[in-house]
């Protein structure tokens, strides 16, 4: 059945959620206690992305699930403006910068690239491990299970592999959907309105050439049973 932008983007994030709780799930009968600590102080993190960008979402699903605070940062598609003056050749998003010091957290700051590795590099701070803990008290789980074992491995590859491609082309199946994608830009602030027409109209066309495209490449796919 087709499925409208509203419709994926919750199925997203849920489905992003639910992955991530099912990858804390005991793998055994035997259980541990882990001893209660204090809660170290949270990294400071600043993520730049689209807002309907699937991998973006897999970031923001690990920072929601562990109560982590972030800021985000809205990047034009169309200009990269918001990358330009520090992110080298790297012009992609997700894109996330981790403040190095707490003195000066604009300029020191670790560039991390890519929704893959933004993933480890959380998964290595110690508030989000301690908040990881706190959900598996008196279970089997560990770091190294939640991060290496079998289960985590197939989630992590179905989620960037499978479900975040195919996601684009079922949100941009037509121009008008597409539009509709982009809608979002209207609740940008640091947009202007001339920028929002132009990213608007014309990112929402650029999308759905590219949707196409990733259309045709799973064209087998069981989410689009009318393509032959």
């Amino acid at each position: 059945m087709h499925l409208n932008y509203q419709l994926t983007t919750s199925i997203l994030n849920k489905n992003l959620t639910l992955m991530v709780r099912l990858r804390s799930l005991p793998t055994s009968l035997s259980h541990r206690h882990l001893s209660s600590h204090s809660v170290p102080s949270p990294p400071a993190v600043t993520l730049y992305q689209y807002e309907i960008c699937p991998f973006c979402n897999i970031n923001k699903a690990l920072l929601n699930y562990t109560n982590t605070p972030y800021k985000y940062v809205e990047v034009n598609p169309l200009t990269k403006s918001e990358l330009k003056p520090w992110s080298g050749d790297y012009k992609k998003v997700p894109i996330a910068k981790l403040a190095t010091t707490t003195t000066d957290e604009e300029n020191d700051f670790k560039q991390i690239n890519g929704s893959s590795e933004i993933n480890t590099t959380l998964l290595k701070q110690p508030f989000v491990m301690q908040k990881l803990k706190s959900k598996w008290d008196s279970s089997a789980m560990s770091m190294d299970l939640f991060t290496s074992s079998n289960d985590a491995l197939k989630w992590s590859k179905f989620a960037n592999e499978e479900l975040a491609p195919i996601l684009y082309p079922n949100i941009c199946r037509s121009m008008n959907e597409s539009y509709q994608a982009f809608g979002y830009v209207n609740n940008v602030d640091t947009f202007s309105m001339s920028q929002r027409i132009m990213i608007r109209w014309i990112g929402s066309f650029a999308m759905y050439i590219a949707a196409s495209k990733i259309k045709c490449m799973y064209s087998g796919y069981k989410m689009f049973p009318s393509v032959t």
